[in-house]
């Protein structure tokens, strides 16, 4: 989760992947239940982001998740800027 303030846009994105696997990022709103925005990869990568601007000052949610479930453990970087 993370703070957003009304009128700043941010960039939420995966990267340091520790095997080959296609992330993709859900953003919900401060009920944790709606999504508002989701996205897959960016162009040819496996990685994910979403550029997003705030509507209201409030807590969000971010959730990741891989395409294919049966990879097993792994680990990613998400940054939120």
């Amino acid at each position: 989760s993370f703070t957003a303030k009304t009128g700043n846009t941010y960039v939420i994105e995966t990267s340091e992947f520790s095997a080959a696997f296609d992330t993709i990022i859900h953003l919900y709103n401060q009920d944790g239940d709606s999504e508002i925005d989701g996205y897959d990869n960016i162009g040819t990568s496996l990685a994910s982001k979403i550029e997003w601007t705030a509507s209201s000052s409030e807590i969000y949610y971010v959730m990741v998740e891989y395409w294919d479930g049966t990879i097993g453990n792994i680990s990613y970087k998400i940054s939120i800027r």
